[in-house]
């Protein structure tokens, strides 16, 4: 068998894996509701019953007051089960582009096997950038819609032995997302980007910023690189140059 044709395979295995994983926790979940549902209704049938011989309670209660319960009560489940809902504080907008990003990564993921460690890990890149700009623009960052969406993208890098991306890393911000979704998209292409002075500029500071997260493993080649294609576009004494060259001052002169 291929490699190509091999690597699909397990990767299509481990998808199917992760659904059986969803489907049993589901189960088991649904499982634990009905077992408490069943004690909650045992439990309820005495109390109903001593509720019965107090007519004393059921007679003072004014049907216009237990009209009004009713209807707060209505109120309440009703913004109860909005909260609960994982996307019910997204606007609309927001949800139809989450939705059609699932969809693009669902029919892109296949040709992620035909392309290059570094053309893949531009791909993801801008996936990741993209959601990030949309989690950035709207009020509840910390929405399951995007924690879903961004560990699916941590495991497609993982899948596929991309390298490090900073979208990835929750502690990182970009300057300018829609430079770095663009920096990114044109290197998943193959060509190089086409950015403005100022939109360069914001992208290579982050890739600087990068460089120093705490949990990143920098490889000398990545930090040389890096550094020396921000000092193409941002003057020798920028700030963020400074704090690289300061972290990997070791590697001067070699």
């Amino acid at each position: 068998m291929e490699p190509d044709r091999r690597h699909e395979l397990e990767l299509e295995v481990r998808r199917l894996s992760n659904l059986l994983r969803e489907a049993a926790s589901s189960l088991s979940r649904l499982g634990d509701l009905l077992q408490e549902d069943r004690r909650a209704s045992s439990e309820s049938r005495p109390k109903a019953r001593r509720t019965r011989r107090r007519r004393g309670i059921s007679a003072a209660i004014d049907d216009g007051a237990d009209v009004s319960l009713r209807s707060t009560g209505a109120r309440l489940s009703e913004r109860s089960e909005a909260d609960a809902r994982p996307d019910a504080r997204l606007p609309e907008s927001d949800r139809e582009l989450l939705a059609a990003l699932h969809s693009e990564i669902s029919a892109t993921e296949p040709r992620l096997l035909r392309m290059s460690t570094a053309r893949c890990t531009a791909q993801v890149a801008t996936w990741a950038g993209r959601v990030r700009s949309v989690q950035a623009g709207t009020g509840p960052a910390d929405d399951p819609s995007f924690r879903e969406l961004l560990a699916r993208l941590n495991a497609i890098r993982r899948d596929h032995h991309c390298a490090w991306i900073d979208a990835l890393a929750p502690d990182w911000v970009a300057d300018d997302w829609a430079a770095y979704v663009a920096y990114n998209a044109a290197r998943a292409a193959g060509s190089e980007p086409k950015l403005t002075p100022s939109q360069a500029r914001a992208y290579h500071r982050g890739a600087l910023r990068g460089l120093q997260m705490p949990q990143r493993v920098v490889r000398p080649d990545e930090a040389i690189r890096t550094i020396e294609d921000a000092l193409a576009v941002l003057p020798a004494d920028d700030k963020a140059i400074a704090a690289a060259q300061a972290k990997f001052q070791w590697l001067e002169g070699g």
